[in-house]
């Protein structure tokens, strides 16, 4: 998806615009099919445990911010960009109060926080890491937009 995105970036490459459309789709597909797969490795429904609603929210938080910077990207749209940055400091706000929450489960003993804690953390980390990634491109966006006009 990355390569697909510098072609675009570099020369609108419009097959590239299709390529990470699919890629985006394929990404969906496995996020669903591998809480899937942890529901059955845990041998519980994860959906019991209110630590499973707390990373689909964030998980929801992050792929909006996605969504919305490839439209930026896709139509030069920056105040799309500029939307996604406006969210970054709710969106760390949300992430903290997620680790806290599972802390607070975790001190008070509930087990299936105890049994998921690793898969949980790692699942706010790599969301964390993706917004970031996320955010960094519409930061690179805007500069974009904001640099001066050179007349070759």
């Amino acid at each position: 998806m990355l390569d697909a995105s510098m072609r675009f970036i570099s020369g609108r490459d419009s097959a590239a615009k299709k390529e990470i459309r699919n890629d985006d789709d394929r990404v969906d597909t496995l996020r669903r099919e591998i809480v899937g797969y942890l529901a059955k490795v845990t041998r519980r429904s994860l959906t019991e445990d209110e630590g499973l609603d707390d990373v689909m929210s964030l998980c929801a938080m992050v792929t909006a911010n996605f969504r919305l910077v490839m439209v930026a990207l896709e139509s030069d749209d920056v105040a799309k960009a500029r939307e996604v940055l406006s969210s970054s400091d709710r969106s760390w706000q949300v992430q903290r109060e997620l680790r806290r929450k599972h802390f607070r489960r975790l001190n008070d003993g509930l087990k299936v926080s105890v049994e998921t804690t690793e898969i949980h953390m790692d699942l706010l980390n790599d969301l964390h890491r993706i917004n970031r990634h996320v955010y960094h491109i519409a930061q690179t966006l805007v500069e974009i937009e904001e640099e001066p006009a050179t007349d070759a």
